[in-house]
């Protein structure tokens, strides 16, 4: 369920951050969603 690479760079373009930067948060969005899921299930 990890977003594709274009979608870090939109990231990147939209927040103004650099790719490393986009990465990071998209690592660490997708490991707080699937903490939680395990949490519900």
């Amino acid at each position: 369920m990890i977003p594709p690479p274009s979608a870090f760079f939109f990231i990147s373009n939209a927040e103004g951050y650099g790719i490393e930067s986009a990465n990071n948060w998209a690592y660490g969005h997708w490991k707080r969603h699937l903490c939680i899921a395990d949490i519900k299930e």
